[in-house]
């Protein structure tokens, strides 16, 4: 840091670096086991837990303030990295075991707690100070944090008796992880004077990496009952949330307090390149026998809540800015969420006279980047030797995968129900606002062009699949039931603007480009399906059921404008709105494909039921409000003036269920299916 007044006169290069290299590690480890057994009775319980919290919270500042900087060779350079790193180790185990000659009751729970939190501020700056170098003059702020959790939670209950078992198996997950903070490069109120370019960066490269694991196993066996139960949830929740900007800027209102002469380029960038990965699988599997009745019932959840929020300013305002090549200010988002959520459930039994078994699965997922991205030159004098390029775009992309699977199969002397339920639920969802202006100031280039675009390019991939199965016989009654769901909504809403405004004077040698344009895409494959299959003696029911639902919107307001503003070039003028690239043919797109089929079959000595059904739902929306204009403004091109909204949105989709049921029966047969779309 140098501040205070000082006054530095120096003949090489000057130096101001800070960085943060914090680091938390953290390894945990938990087990329990009980055992027991007895001639009669035996009870054993056995729980195991394992909780973490970390917390980074600091601020790296690298800054001339208050100061005078005078080089003769070589130029000057303000930098801050943060990169601060989280890593989080976390297993919790537990084994319940046990048997005795009437009664044995076994349960084992075992858990996860992790909160690992980055917060704080990271910035590089110029602060009222005089700078001069006859090279260049760089001002960058980078925020590298990241995070890693992999967490994993096992239990296992297994006994056994003469009379009655009972098992019961418990694991769950839990990760809250945030990454949050302020990132700034500035030059503030300062004379910068280079012989060189004079660049400005902020960069936002922070990552979080989670993986969750919960395991539930609960078996065991009896002469008389035999009840096994396994639980097993994950549960994730991903943050990052940054504020990045990089400017020249006055805060007085007054250019003369604001001065950068550069012999180069001047170039203002603020990028945000935040990631989440999260990999989440939750299992559980169920088990058992019994000489009587015999249940079991396993259920799988997994769920994750990922989000990226930003605001993302490159600027430059109320200065005057003098390169003798290009001027550009450009901000840019390329912000990722990938997902994946797989849950697996099985529940399998047999009895001398009933069996029961039971399977769900679920897994949901809700990713969101909302953002708000703007690069300008505001209340400003720039003038260039080369382009000048005001930039901002958006090209976050959302990626989630989702399985959820589901069995349940048993067979018994008397009656036989098994029943299988899956779900994957997807929201994603991109959204927030897209700026590139001129706004209230003088832009005079005497070697290029201007241009003003704004782009967004957002995607989202959503892949979820579904599926339960449920088999069983029985000498007398089989009941078989499988059921699967799948929905996803998928979302962007996009707010896009390009600008010359506000009073705005523009001279140009070359072309004058204002633009708009949005190539958002959603790509949405969903498959479910279910099957229900059985026998007996007397009486067979199988009943399989898939749907699909997807709800599928872009909506997007799209302004390229000049307003209230002077226009002079002697090239050509160019405003355009549109979401449909004309050089690659690529533009905003939805494609949807969805997949849904049911199969019930079975036999019987006297009745089967068999009944499959099958459907497939799919909303698709492109909402665009696309305007390009000239309004209450004085345009001078020494070539074409061109005016163009376009709207060659698209939406592509495939939609297929199938039902099929077949049975037979001594006495009678009944065979229903059902499909929709």
């Amino acid at each position: 840091e140098l501040s205070a007044g000082l006054v530095f006169d120096v003949a090489g290069n000057v130096a101001v670096l800070a960085q943060d290299n914090s680091a938390i590690r953290a390894m945990l480890f938990s087990a329990a086991v009980a055992v027991s057994a007895s001639g009669t009775a035996a009870v054993s319980v056995a729980m195991s837990v394992a909780e973490a919290e970390n917390l980074i919270d600091g601020d790296t500042l690298a800054t001339i303030e208050d100061s005078t900087v005078d080089t003769t060779a070589g130029g000057v350079t303000v930098e801050a990295v943060s990169e601060a790193g989280i890593q989080a180790f976390a297993l919790s185990a537990a084994i319940s075991a046990g048997g005795a000659g009437a009664v044995s009751v076994q349960v084992a729970a075992a858990g996860v707690v992790a909160f690992n939190t980055t917060t704080g501020s990271t910035e590089a700056s110029i602060v009222r100070s005089v700078v001069a170098a006859p090279g260049g003059i760089t001002v960058s702020a980078q925020d590298e944090s990241d995070i890693l959790a992999v967490l994993a939670a096992a239990s296992i209950a297994a006994g056994g008796s003469g009379t009655a078992s009972v098992n019961v198996a418990v694991a769950v997950t839990v990760a809250l992880n945030e990454i949050g903070g302020n990132l700034l490069a500035t030059v503030e109120d300062s004379q910068a004077i280079a012989g060189g370019a004079v660049t400005v960066d902020a960069l936002s490269d922070t990552e979080i990496l989670a993986l969750g694991l919960a395991v539930g196993i609960a078996a065991g066996g009896s002469g008389g009952v035999s009840v096994n139960v396994a639980a097993s949830g994950v549960f994730a929740s991903n943050t990052t949330t940054n504020t990045v900007e990089a400017s020249i800027a006055s805060t007085t209102g007054d250019v003369a307090d604001s001065h950068v002469v550069a012999g180069g380029d001047v170039s203002v960038s603020a990028t945000d390149a935040s990631a989440i990965n999260a990999l989440l699988l939750s299992a559980s599997i169920s088990a058992g026998g019994a000489g009587a009745v015999s249940v079991n019932v396993g259920i799988a959840l997994t769920a994750g809540v990922n989000a990226i929020g930003s605001d993302l300013f490159a600027t430059i305002t109320d200065s005057d800015v003098n390169a003798a090549g290009a001027v550009t200010v450009e901000a840019l988002s390329e912000t990722t969420i990938n997902a994946i959520g797989i849950a697996v459930a099985v529940a399998a039994g047999g009895a001398g006279a009933v069996s029961v078994n039971g399977a769900g699965t679920g897994v949901f997922a809700f990713n969101t980047t909302t953002n708000t991205i703007e690069a300008s030159i505001v209340g400003s004098e720039v003038t260039a030797g080369g382009d000048v390029t005001v930039a901002a775009e958006d090209e976050s992309a959302i990626r989630a995968l989702l399985l959820a699977a589901s069995i349940a199969a048993g067979g018994a002397g008397a009656l036989s129900v098994n029943v299988s339920v899956s779900a994957t639920y997807a929201q994603n969802e991109i959204g927030g606002s897209l700026l590139a202006s001129i706004d209230d100031s003088i832009v005079l280039t005497t070697g290029g062009a201007v241009s003003v675009d704004a782009l967004a390019d957002n995607q989202i991939d959503a892949v979820a699949l579904a599926v339960g199965v449920s088999a069983g016989g029985a000498g007398a009654v089989s009941v078989n039931v499988a059921v699967s769901l799948v929905a996803a909504i998928n979302t962007t809403s996009n707010t896009v603007e390009a600008s010359i405004k506000g009073g705005s004077e523009v001279d140009a040698l070359g072309a004058v480009t204002v633009s708009a344009l949005d190539l958002s895409d959603i790509f949405a494959v969903l498959a479910s399906a279910s099957v229900a299959a059985g026998g007996a003696g007397a009486v067979s029911i199988n009943v399989a059921n898939a749907l699909v639902y997807a709800n599928n919107v872009i909506g997007s307001g799209l302004l390229a404008t000049i307003a209230d503003s002077d226009v002079d070039t002697d090239g050509a003028v160019t405003v355009s709105a549109s979401n449909v690239d004309a050089a690659s043919a690529d533009s905003t797109s939805i494609t949807a494909i969805g997949v849904a089929v049911g199969i019930a079959a079975g036999g019987a000595g006297g009745v089967s039921v068999n009944v499959a059904g099958a459907g497939v739902f799919a909303f698709n929306e492109i909402n665009s409000g696309i305007e390009a204009s000239i309004v209450g403004s004085d345009v001078g091109a020494g070539g074409d003036v061109s005016v163009e909204a376009d709207n060659q949105a698209e939406i592509r989709s495939l939609l297929l269920a199938a039902s099929v049921s077949a049975g037979g029966a001594g006495a009678v047969s009944v065979n229903v299916s059902v499909s929709a779309t």
